[in-house]
């Protein structure tokens, strides 16, 4: 009887234990485009930025007011709460204004729109350093700017 190889012999996602095959899927309830560990790095800083703002100052944008209505972040708000997230947690900044635009409720387009150009420089930084920027513009038909 040949033995066979119990790391190697396995397809990704499946496991063989004592003989008994085994299959581990993704409950289909997880609705997400997103990649699973991608999603569950993304849950810890929305808890994390949850904490912070319920703490600070800005918790009055989780208020709901009379009119079951939450108070809406301007330009100059949308600054000082990311400044104020991206500097306490250390996370990388892209993931924080990802949280952030779906934490207050921002269309991601308007939430980067607000930002001062010096947050926008970090951001497109950060794309740069994954070689996401360089990834897109090389793909690009016609160059586009990017943002």
């Amino acid at each position: 009887m040949t033995k066979r190889d119990k790391i190697f012999d396995n397809n990704f996602g499946s496991s063989d234990h004592d003989g008994i095959p085994t299959n581990y899927n993704i409950d289909p309830s997880f609705n997400d485009d997103s990649q699973p560990n991608d999603r569950v790095d993304l849950d810890i800083i929305y808890d994390e930025v949850d904490v912070l703002i319920r703490k600070s100052e800005y918790q009055k944008y989780n208020e709901v007011d009379e009119k079951g209505n939450f108070k809406k972040l301007n330009k100059v708000d949308i600054n000082k709460v990311y400044s104020f997230v991206s500097s306490d947690l250390k996370h990388p900044k892209i993931e924080i204004f990802s949280v952030l635009s779906d934490y207050f409720d921002i269309n991601y387009t308007k939430f980067y729109d607000s930002l001062s150009n010096k947050f926008k420089g970090e951001l497109v930084e950060e794309l740069e350093n994954r070689g996401v920027v360089k990834d897109y513009l090389s793909k690009s038909i016609f160059g586009a700017k990017l943002f």
